[in-house]
């Protein structure tokens, strides 16, 4: 059986160029280069994308990167978990870019009340998130809300078919070791896409 090559784009949401993200962009990124994939990396602090919306300019901004999304069998977003979220500047950019009609529409229901339908229904998004955090803390006293919120507040909405997460838990304490581990993991991951 043949595996189909595949657009990915990437999605980087933190500002140090020598950040763990940043390696794990990287390392992604070869992985799947290395599968035979078509990769864009769209780094949004060296773009100085701007997350606030302005009505005025986001029509014709937003329009620059829809036309990524949309070319993109895959969406990976990597990013640092900050005060158990994604930074403001990834979610600015799924407040800017994910809009209606592009990412999702209304269906009526009743008079006035209608329920979201997702337009990018060939969609799959990869999540690699780090953490600083252990993940019983995440999981038992945060009840994994950094992962349902984006998964279920977001990606369901515009019909994305599957999202994988891969968290990176306690980053800033593991021992080189470890992170040569991580690194590898998320190399296959791209890899094996």
């Amino acid at each position: 059986m043949n595996k189909k090559n595949k657009n990915i784009l990437i999605i980087l949401g933190h500002p140090n160029k020598k950040s763990f993200c940043h390696a794990l962009t990287e390392s992604f990124k070869n992985g799947a280069l290395e599968g035979s994939n078509k990769v864009t990396v769209l780094d949004l602090y060296k773009e100085k994308f701007n997350p606030v919306y302005d009505l005025e300019k986001d029509k014709q901004d937003a329009k620059k990167y829809q036309k990524l999304v949309s070319e993109s069998d895959t969406l990976v977003f990597v990013y640092p978990t900050w005060w158990f979220r994604a930074p403001a500047i990834i979610e600015g950019w799924i407040d800017r870019v994910m809009t209606t009609p592009f990412a999702y529409s209304f269906k009526t229901i009743v008079g006035n009340f209608g329920k979201p339908v997702g337009n990018l229904n060939d969609k799959n998004a990869l999540i690699i998130q780090t953490y600083g955090s252990p993940q019983f803390a995440t999981k038992l006293w945060f009840f994994n809300l950094p992962i349902r919120r984006i998964k279920r507040g977001c990606f369901n909405v515009i019909g994305f078919k599957k999202t994988k997460f891969y968290p990176f838990w306690r980053v800033p304490f593991v021992s080189k070791d470890k992170r040569i581990k991580m690194l590898k993991k998320i190399y296959n991951v791209g890899l094996k896409l």
